[in-house]
């Protein structure tokens, strides 16, 4: 299965620009954040076929600015991690808002797990800067938060950010990707550090 055009980028039902993330709802229906140029969600059905975008450019709900990660729990809540704004929102499956998660992280990667817990990966807020397009670029630490669906923060912790070449064991630089397995472990992949990394939970965790 092919979604959107290679070399045409567009913003239609046949056309995407720059998506950042994919993610599959209980139907195995399809959502695509399409963050770099379009600042929209993109619904498919499980074989592929257009059911409908929501979302533009801007601050208010249903907007976005770089939408950079996306997740959907077993009740077909979408979560998108709004990368610039500074939040994550939450809409039905429909694109129905529902609720926005706002200034406690500039989400990078979303792991939904079947417990329909949302482990995120990303920095800490940050200033914007003269030079920068994209907020958080680079980071200034690298975070990992674990929230339940209704927005409560049931864990946090930060990892130094890695110095380019010369990452550490337990450093990540520019994490993108983050998977949890059936033991609460975490698989993070990052750009800079050119590798993924499995942090394991430890026995006497809650």
């Amino acid at each position: 299965m092919t979604l959107g055009c290679l070399d045409k980028p567009g913003c239609d039902e046949t056309h995407l620009n720059g998506p950042t993330d994919i993610a599959f709802g209980p139907q195995h229906d399809i959502f695509v954040s399409d963050g770099y140029g379009n600042n929209r969600v993109v619904h498919f059905d499980s074989n592929g076929r257009f059911i409908k975008a929501w979302g533009e450019l801007g601050v208010e709900r249903g907007q976005f600015s770089l939408p950079h990660c996306i997740g959907v729990d077993s009740q077909g809540h979408v979560y998108v991690g709004g990368r610039n704004n500074v939040r994550v929102q939450v809409f039905d499956a429909d694109g129905n808002f529902l609720d926005e998660w706002r200034n406690l992280i500039v989400p990078w990667g979303i792991c939904v797990t079947p417990a329909d817990e949302i482990w995120m990966v990303g920095s800490t807020p940050m200033r914007w800067e003269d030079d920068q397009d994209q907020l958080g670029g680079p980071p200034k630490d690298q975070i990992f938060m674990k929230f339940n669906p209704d927005g409560k923060v049931l864990q946090l912790w930060t990892v130094p950010k890695g110095v380019d070449g010369r990452e550490k064991p337990g450093e990540c630089n520019m994490a993108h990707g983050l998977a949890v397995d059936s033991k609460g472990n975490l698989y993070v992949g990052d750009i800079n550090g050119k590798r993924a990394q499995k942090f394991i939970r430890l026995a006497n965790e809650a």
